[in-house]
């Protein structure tokens, strides 16, 4: 027998984000809070390794850009940021953050295309949403050079 979550109708399908806990409930994400116990609440997605090969062996690549594809109810900005390896590190010097402008799509789907030049044998790729603006993203593609180095594990 399976059982059901019960779902308010306000819930939006698109935005609602249902978790189990360990204490046996089921708890709904409410995305109008901003903030948690006093803290701003951070809000980041990362992608899995966007050059890692098969396992024992890791190509060296260099991320050259990756293009966005999102739709925004408004325009806002989100914080791409990119780790040479596996996402141990986030920040300078290893990793490289670009501040992107996207604009208001009007339900439509648009990309915007940010460069980098960042080389590892983990590229990790990670959306940070520097505002509460609700931005839709359908995908991304990076660009990778693969580099002449392999690294036997």
């Amino acid at each position: 027998m399976s059982v059901q979550p019960y779902v308010p109708s306000s819930a939006r399908a698109d935005r609602t984000l249902l978790f189990g806990t360990d204490k046996n409930e089921v708890m709904r994400a409410d995305e109008s809070i901003l903030t948690q116990d006093g803290s701003t609440v951070t809000a980041y997605w990362t992608s899995p390794s966007l050059n890692r090969g098969p396992e024992g062996i890791h190509n060296e690549y260099t991320l050259s850009k990756v293009v966005l594809f999102y739709s925004a109810t408004a325009a806002t900005t989100v914080t791409l940021t990119v780790s040479p390896d596996g996402g141990v590190t986030w920040t300078a010097p290893n990793a490289v953050a670009s501040t992107t402008t996207i604009a208001q799509t009007a339900g439509q789907l648009k990309n915007v295309v940010t460069a980098f030049n960042v080389t590892g044998d983990d590229l990790r790729l990670r959306i940070q949403f520097t505002t509460d603006v609700a931005v839709k993203i359908f995908g991304y593609t990076p660009t990778l050079l693969k580099r002449g180095r392999v690294n036997f594990a």
